[in-house]
């Protein structure tokens, strides 16, 4: 097993350099030549032979022609080089880079994975070697890191793969938007009435007391006509890209039930984040402005539920 631990972008570079430099490719002097410059090479060399750009046999190193070719070049192209080797070409290696892009998740034009402190320590290694080589980039404000969407393509069974700790990962991280959603909601119907105080306190975050109620918010709206009349609200936490959002059957009877009383928020979230208010959307009467409404919005059933008849 390779310990990324002991290797860097540097050390790949200055073997890969002292290879295609030197005169003789005998492994004892390939060894004191790059000693002398840097460190680790059983694990450096290592490396090399295991993405499958050199071969040793009777102690002579035998490079790829594609790396005798490139190393001619400029650092960068050396890099890229590299980079293409250990993300599109099989090799040994791809086995340990898929435990790790195993736990990224798709975002726009990233791949993203915001590790626990265990995973922050476990893949320490792989995490500062990748960034080395500029596969990986760290997102200070989500502690959270990513790799380009064009470098998974050859990835294709890891990203088929849901496992039940990447499943319960996304539940976490999708019920506490959804909470959070929730209370910013509730704060925001609060302040509409921050004037009329024995309204706020008749304003009520249902969800926290009957999760079946089929709403998650009971409010109010003053209208001039009709003067206080109820507001049921569900909240949504949705992607900012297609506003996706899965509503149960109970809600959906419920806002048939209700009509006008019942709105629905679709509160847009990026890379973990609710956005401001002014991109929220406040939906009044959705069973007929959403569930009925085709030509605006797509139904997708993706789960049936069966019980037996007798």
């Amino acid at each position: 097993m390779i310990n990324f631990e002991r290797i860097t972008w540097q050390q790949l570079l200055t073997l890969s350099k002292v290879i295609h430099s030197s005169s003789s490719l005998s492994l004892r002097i390939i060894a004191r030549w790059y000693n002398s410059e840097s460190t680790n090479f059983s694990d450096t060399l290592e490396f090399l032979e295991k993405i499958g750009v050199i071969k040793i046999k009777d102690n002579i190193i035998k490079p790829d022609v594609a790396l005798k070719r490139i190393v001619g070049t400029n650092d960068q192209l050396i890099k890229q080089f590299l980079v293409d080797v250990l993300f599109r070409k099989k090799n040994i290696l791809r086995k340990y880079l898929g435990d790790f892009i195993d736990h990224f998740e798709l975002y726009d034009d990233y791949y993203k994975f915001t590790p626990t402190i265990q995973e922050r320590l476990k893949y320490s290694g792989i995490r500062n070697f990748l960034i080395g080589l500029g596969v990986l980039r760290f997102e200070s404000q989500t502690n959270s890191y990513l790799i380009k969407k064009e470098l998974m393509v050859n990835f294709p069974d890891k990203n088929k793969v849901l496992t039940y700790h990447k499943f319960e990962k996304i539940l976490k991280s999708k019920k506490e938007l959804g909470f959070a959603a929730e209370v910013l909601v509730y704060k925001l119907e609060k302040g509409n009435f921050k004037n009329k105080p024995h309204i706020q306190a008749r304003i009520r975050h249902i969800s926290l007391e009957n999760v079946m109620a089929g709403y998650d918010i009971k409010s109010f709206e003053q209208r001039k006509d009709r003067g206080l009349i109820p507001k049921y609200i569900e909240v949504k936490a949705v992607s900012e890209h297609d506003w996706k959002f899965y509503w149960s059957t109970n809600e959906i009877n419920k806002a048939k039930q209700l009509g006008n009383n019942y709105h629905l928020y679709l509160i847009p979230v990026n890379n973990g984040e609710i956005l401001n208010t002014s991109s929220w959307r406040q939906i009044k009467n959705p069973y007929r402005e959403v569930f009925l409404n085709k030509q605006r919005w797509e139904q997708q059933i993706e789960a049936i539920s069966f019980t037996t008849i007798n």
